[in-house]
């Protein structure tokens, strides 16, 4: 309680700095703007009921109505960001401004909106280093610009991640991405599930991910099973695709192959993926996909695992 009520004040202490400052214009932020973490992904597949549901319900961005907001949950692997993605760019032109949260943890999200502040909004107060400082800015503008924004917060693990974060604003969008079907709630107004795909869509994503793969029926058959053995997990459909094309092999001599891997590794079920939804591991997926990794590349790979997924610098990416 002690430690609660002590950041509860800094934070008051810091907003008050804040309201000290001489006043700006409640538009000052650059617009348009984004800070989208990736370039669209042009191979983005199916999906589009929930596209549609979260437009619906979305709604309110495109005017000065209310705040809206909408959870994405399910499975890690399901492809909540990429749907969350594919809504961002697919209302790029609608919107004025549209921001990207990296949501794991309480700093994560600080740096996120601090990054915001300096480099997408450019806001003039808005100071290197001063992530708490740069937040609350960040929400005092959610609350008073005029614009059209929506506000995504990706990977929420728990409500008291958005405890710090939700913008108090009385118009705009926010959209969640959790694994966690209590997060989808109170303040979230809507929650959807987004489910694996179906044996016939996972058969059709995993033969339009193949490159130059002739729909015979034999293949479309493979397909099917394929995708029926990974429960239509994106992630897992993904990968194998990527492997089909590398090894460049039929479908069927695929399936042969995994088939073989998966009675080996899927002895190893991970406690509780069963109520989940997902009764496999996806151990056969790593298996394979590192396989075919160089001993370097494993090497790489095995440092690159300490570090943050959204945060690490590019400089760290450049071998010289």
């Amino acid at each position: 309680m002690a430690e609660r009520h002590a950041r509860a004040m800094k934070k008051m202490a810091i907003y008050q700095r804040l309201l000290s400052l001489e006043s700006s214009s409640q538009d000052s932020g650059t617009l348009p703007c984004n800070n989208l973490p990736v370039a669209q992904n042009q191979r983005f597949f199916g999906r589009k009921d929930l596209l549609r549901q979260l437009d619906e319900h979305l709604k309110a961005a495109d005017n000065q109505s209310s705040l809206s907001s909408v959870a994405l949950h399910g499975l890690g692997g399901v492809g909540k960001t990429q749907i969350a993605l594919a809504y961002a760019y697919q209302k790029l032109q609608d919107l004025d401004a549209i921001f990207w949260v990296s949501a794991e943890e309480t700093y994560s999200v600080q740096q996120s909106l601090s990054r915001i502040a300096l480099d997408a909004l450019k806001l003039p107060k808005a100071q290197p280093q001063a992530h708490q400082e740069n937040m609350i800015l960040v929400m005092d503008w959610l609350q008073k610009t005029s614009a059209k924004w929506l506000m995504i917060f990706d990977n929420v693990d728990s409500h008291e991640v958005l405890e710090h974060c939700w913008p108090a604003s009385q118009h705009g969008a926010v959209l969640v991405t959790t694994r966690d079907a209590i997060v989808a709630t109170l303040p979230i107004e809507k929650g959807l599930e987004v489910s694996e795909f179906n044996p016939d869509d996972g058969a059709d994503f995993l033969l339009y991910l193949s490159h130059n793969r002739k729909r015979s029926e034999s293949e479309t058959e493979a397909a099917k099973h394929v995708a029926s053995e990974l429960d239509g997990l994106p992630l897992a459909i993904n990968q194998m695709a990527a492997l089909i094309n590398a090894r460049r092999c039929s479908i069927q001599e695929f399936g042969i192959l995994y088939s073989k891997y998966d009675q080996r590794l899927h002895k190893e079920k991970k406690s509780g993926w069963k109520y989940l939804g997902y009764e496999h591991s996806l151990d056969t997926v790593w298996k394979l996909s590192f396989e075919s990794l160089s001993a370097d590349a494993r090497a790489c790979l095995g440092v690159l695992s300490y570090l943050s997924p959204d945060c690490a610098s590019r400089n760290l990416h450049t071998f010289r």
